[in-house]
């Protein structure tokens, strides 16, 4: 993978429009736990397609990770996170579980008593709601039950 990523950054150079390229070269930096290029190969896709939901999924789940919730983590990192898992929720309110999941973590990572702590209450709360909606319109009782404990778990 390492060669693969050295050849594909080389012809990025050349190409820098080449999408595909991005998004392999992401994935090969994502393989090899190296998330500041990962994230940078990102950055490089929402300039070219903006409009495209997952990318802006994606370039959350990065800055969640380096975030690194379960350690502390990087108060900045997750709230930038937790826009960007709203502005993929914006380009696709149906069907995005991943981007509600995402802001249900970044709601349960922020630190508490801050000002804005009702905000991210709110948001959470919403988030819950329409997991649930999803998983009720989809008829996944047998999960409904699960993601409803998860997500309470986490607000609490």
């Amino acid at each position: 993978p390492a060669e693969a990523a050295k050849r594909l950054a080389a012809h990025l150079e050349v190409v820098g429009s080449d999408a595909d390229g991005w998004l392999q070269l992401c994935d090969l930096y994502l393989s090899q736990a190296q998330y500041q290029r990962a994230k940078f190969c990102m950055e490089e896709l929402l300039l070219l397609n903006p409009m495209a939901y997952i990318h802006h999924l994606r370039y959350a789940e990065i800055l969640l990770t380096l975030g690194g919730i379960d350690k502390g983590g990087n108060a900045d990192l997750v709230r930038t996170a937790r826009k960007y898992f709203a502005h993929s929720l914006d380009l696709k309110p149906r069907g995005n579980l991943r981007a509600l999941y995402g802001l249900l973590l970044c709601c349960a990572a922020a630190p508490k008593g801050q000002k804005t702590a009702a905000e991210v209450e709110e948001l959470g709360a919403c988030a819950q709601k329409k997991l649930l909606e999803e998983y009720g319109e989809a008829k996944a009782t047998s999960m409904l039950d699960t993601v409803k404990a998860m997500s309470t778990a986490l607000l609490s």
